[in-house]
């Protein structure tokens, strides 16, 4: 090596000698701080864990309530919906479209002897005929007995409301039996049988979208706009049985609840604002011209 070469170099080491003084309280410093770092990113870990595990634990709960509350053993039988709606295929070829918050639950043995099932909440069924094994919608109350048809169902701790679209069912309550065709509505609701006509099947809008109003009364029409859109009324009218004398004509297609309740306003002079203090609850006011 040259003798310039090497005199550098000596010179840099000797610099590099001098002016390297480590500091062992700087060097415990960065050691505990990256102790502390991993160690929170440990807890981190572990909390997200431990939330993924109960929020595991708290959904495996409420399956088993659910399909314990309606009598059945099987969790896999078992069909709920909550903000949405869901189309269900069932072991016999039927499907089911379940409306928001609803649940449907198949019997343990469903398919084999008999198709038993038990809905709360709200379905449109399209039945798969078998002469041999009745499709049989049960609650404590009542009983839905079809071949196969297709039909709309709301089912909540009041009774049934059943619309038939196509074929026949059979609504049972306690003794009493009646059949409905196209285009009729039967319901058991506190404890009382009765049945209307439909013409329009208004009970199908929250999936067809389609709400007909020919000459119907008043107290007829919130009804129907209460259930296809899931709200609740509060009445404020002067002279309301005055209301419910009037009739209403309209025809909606795939409107917004808002576009409903201002045709409503217009045509019986009425005021309607939703609630702030009452979730999905709106107020009714004014007189009726």
């Amino acid at each position: 090596m040259e003798d310039h070469h090497r005199a550098h170099i000596d010179k840099l080491s000797q610099h590099y000698r001098t002016s390297f003084q480590p500091s062992t309280e700087d060097g415990l410093a960065r050691l505990h701080m990256r102790m502390q770092d991993q160690s929170v990113a440990t807890r981190t870990k572990k909390s997200a864990s431990g939330f993924l595990k109960l929020a595991a634990t708290l959904a495996f709960i409420l399956g088993v309530v659910a399909v314990w509350k309606f009598g059945f053993s099987d969790s896999s039988n078992a069909y709920a919906t909550t903000d949405f709606t869901k189309t269900v295929q069932l072991p016999d070829g039927s499907t089911v479209l379940l409306n928001h918050e609803s649940t449907l639950v198949l019997s343990e043995d469903f398919n084999e002897e008999q198709r038993v099932v038990q809905l709360s909440g709200e379905a449109f069924f399209q039945i798969e005929p078998d002469p041999l094994r009745p499709f049989i919608i049960d609650h404590e109350d009542a009983k839905v007995s079809v071949l196969g048809t297709a039909f709309n169902l709301s089912q909540d701790e009041k009774g049934f409301i059943v619309e038939v679209s196509e074929g026949r069912v059979e609504l049972s309550h306690k003794d009493q039996s009646i059949s409905l065709g196209p285009k009729q509505c039967g319901m058991v609701r506190n404890g009382q049988m009765s049945t209307m006509d439909a013409p329009h099947l208004n009970r199908h809008a929250w999936r067809t979208g389609r709400l007909i109003f020919e000459d119907t009364p008043f107290d007829q029409v919130i009804l129907s706009v209460a259930e296809t859109f899931r709200i609740s009324w509060e009445m404020d009218i002067e002279g309301e049985n005055s209301c419910s004398k009037l009739l209403f004509n309209g025809q909606f297609e795939s409107v917004s609840l808002r576009e409903i309740l201002t045709a409503i306003e217009r045509h019986f002079g009425l005021e309607i604002k939703l609630l702030e203090d009452r979730e999905n609850t709106y107020r009714i006011s004014g007189d009726c011209r």
